[in-house]
């Protein structure tokens, strides 16, 4: 098991795939949830929309 982050603008409990244009409308690796094993970046990708709401999950992979 790995430990992986997902950062967002949006609040909630579990991965929806009907929600997978939702993000910031840039796919650079395809259309997906996109996790990183730097905390830090997942802070920095949850602020991209330019939201005043950000958070970072932690996913166990």
């Amino acid at each position: 098991m790995a430990i992986a982050y997902h950062g967002s603008a949006a609040l909630f409990n579990r991965f929806d795939s009907s929600h997978l244009l939702e993000g910031d409308g840039k796919f650079k690796f395809g259309v997906g949830a996109y996790l990183t094993s730097s905390y830090s970046t997942a802070a920095h990708y949850s602020g991209v929309s330019g939201s005043l709401d950000k958070y970072v999950y932690t996913v166990e992979i």
